[in-house]
């Protein structure tokens, strides 16, 4: 057999490969379960489903809220089209809530609000006209997305410990 096979049945049949894999299959697992988990404009919207508009008080850029939280009577002032491509306040030294617009026309606008804190973070887009938001999709990754992951990570990681000590008696 090759030398480059012998190398890679020792390699994955080895026991300190074992934590290697574990690591490589929850960074590989846990965004493909948040990306299952994204909701659709008909599902039900996260708790943490931002949005944005101008203009800012006391100097601010933007103003952002949750959507839930939105008041209807809203001042005539206030536009949920935004003059910038992109924008970010920090609200403290673990939260930021930035936006980006990925399209736009003289009429709407496709904005993605993201928010982030020391332990999770949402993802909101929406079409946003100057006085209306039509939410289109949300997204959260969130620390128990970890758990979703681990079982599909350990059989990962044990099968390809065992390809690894299947290879090594082939050699």
């Amino acid at each position: 057999m090759p030398r480059i096979i012998k190398v890679l049945a020792y390699v994955l049949g080895a026991s300190w490969f074992l934590p290697v894999s574990c690591t490589i299959g929850l960074l590989a697992t846990v965004p493909i379960i948040s990306t299952l988990d994204e909701r659709q404009l008909d599902d039900k919207d996260y708790a943490l489903f931002y949005v944005v508009w101008q203009p800012g008080e006391a100097g601010k850029p933007f103003e952002y809220a949750l959507l839930k939280d939105l008041s209807l009577n809203q001042s005539s002032s206030r536009s949920y089209m935004m003059e910038q491509h992109n924008g970010f306040i920090d609200i403290n030294a673990f939260t930021r809530i930035s936006y980006q617009l990925l399209a736009s026309n003289s009429s709407e606008q496709m904005i993605e609000v993201v928010y982030r804190d020391d332990d999770k973070s949402s993802s909101s887009r929406y079409r946003a006209t100057r006085s209306e938001i039509r939410p289109v999709s949300s997204r959260m990754m969130k620390p128990d997305y970890l758990f979703k992951a681990l079982p599909i990570t350990l059989i990962f990681a044990f099968l390809i410990y065992g390809l690894g000590k299947w290879m090594r008696r082939l050699c």
